[in-house]
């Protein structure tokens, strides 16, 4: 099921591909959660065009047709399409209801439990095993749940539209819980959860598909991302982080970023990779005093990119855990740690093939980069951090033999 797109879409090009024994339908519901940015860009016309077990909703809710309550200027106006949205719930259960009967599948297969589609199945087809999969890094730290009593009174209007509480993995009980990462894997066992580690099977897609990309022409790569020279090539996967440490730590952070592009301008190519989910307007007024000296690229295929990267710059992100299964020189460049603390940092580290806290260390290690270390030096690294990400040696499972242990349970 299509949850935030960039997310769920490796997940069921990851199953449809390794489990080719199940017939594995991708159905996007066009849910409220992540309504705009699956709007703007999750290619539905290519799945349209192209896969016969896309199956999507025909109704169009009042939440993606393009306008969102938050971009509208009056509270009124708001008010009115906050009202004509609780309303538009019913029909879109029963169109939801419709869809899932049609489909009729023996195991649903989601990337979040906070969003209202599965929540609403859950309920209105309890017989129909629920595997909530881990998709990314997870938010599983302290946080208040916000608009607590608006939800609660929203909910008694008309139910599960809000979640309940804040927390991935908790919200739907009876879900099967599968992670991957050993942090939350440890998190979930304090809180009580009954929950498995994995063999990401994205994950393994990731690793076949940079190697496929790294065959290709280093040429071709070349040419579709406009690099015309043999400098090193740079990308830095930006994100917005205002929300979680406030700005003052947002702003250090572009600052430091900016700085570490000035310096290494005439050195290297610069690639720019903008979040999926953000807003590029946001980020132009910051990189205005560097747009001349770098590419800024939003929706791409980042195996590609990462496959024609020799390092990859990011900050508390995925991206870098993919960069290192790309077989890419992956940096945890976080300069506003006293900001944060290094036990935020921890889980991104570990997966990080180097850890960089500063602007001069980052300047100086691509400068080393270029002169002194190349790839070689960091291939056994990667190595052992991949054997280690995929769980090898950890007692992870196949999602494939789970699947095969929900469909035909023992008789123990």
């Amino acid at each position: 099921m299509v949850g935030y797109h960039y997310l769920s879409t490796p997940v069921y090009k990851s199953i449809k591909e390794q489990l080719t024994e199940y017939d594995v339908f991708y159905f996007f519901p066009k849910d409220t959660i992540a309504s705009d940015t699956n709007f703007k860009y999750f290619d539905r016309d290519v799945f349209k065009s192209r896969d016969k077990n896309y199956i999507e909703l025909e109704y169009d809710p009042p939440w993606f047709r393009g306008i969102m309550t938050w971009h509208l200027r009056y509270k009124l106006h708001k008010l009115w399409m906050w009202i004509v949205w609780i309303w538009s719930f019913g029909k879109f259960k029963d169109e939801i209801d419709k869809v899932i009967s049609k489909i009729n599948p023996d195991i649903l297969l989601i990337t979040s439990d906070l969003f209202f589609t599965p929540r609403h199945i859950s309920v209105s087809n309890p017989k129909i095993p629920i595997v909530l999969i881990q998709p990314c890094y997870l938010d599983l730290w302290e946080r208040e749940y916000r608009y607590g009593l608006i939800k609660k009174f929203i909910n008694y209007i008309q139910p599960h539209v809000f979640e309940q509480q804040q927390y991935f993995g908790m919200e739907i009980k009876r879900s099967v819980l599968l992670v991957w990462e050993k942090d939350a894997y440890e998190k979930y066992k304090k809180m009580g959860r009954d929950v498995r580690k994995i063999i990401n099977p994205t994950h393994l897609s990731i690793i076949n598909n940079a190697d496929f990309m790294r065959g290709k022409s280093a040429v071709a790569l070349k040419k579709y991302f406009k690099i015309s020279n043999n400098k090193p090539i740079i990308t830095i996967f930006t994100a917005r982080y205002t929300e979680i440490h406030g700005i003052e730590y947002q702003q250090h952070l572009e600052r430091s970023l900016i700085k570490v592009i000035l310096n290494l301008d005439n050195r290297c190519n610069i690639i720019v990779k903008i979040h999926p989910n953000e807003d590029l307007q946001y980020w132009m007024p910051v990189l205005s005093d560097v747009l001349n000296s770098i590419q800024i690229i939003q929706n791409t295929d980042r195996f590609a990119l990462l496959a024609l990267s020799d390092i990859m710059i990011s900050t508390n992100s995925y991206s870098s855990l993919e960069a290192t299964l790309s077989k890419c020189v992956s940096v945890n460049f976080v300069p506003g740690i006293s900001q944060i603390g290094e036990d935020f940092c921890k889980s991104f580290d570990v997966n990080s093939v180097v850890v960089i806290r500063s602007v001069d260390e980052m300047i100086k290690f691509v400068e080393d980069y270029d002169t002194e270390y190349k790839f070689s030096k960091f291939a056994n690294k990667i190595s052992e951090l991949i054997n280690m990400i995929l769980g090898y040696n950890q007692n992870h499972e196949y999602v494939g033999n789970i699947f095969k242990e929900i469909l035909n349970p023992s008789n123990d």
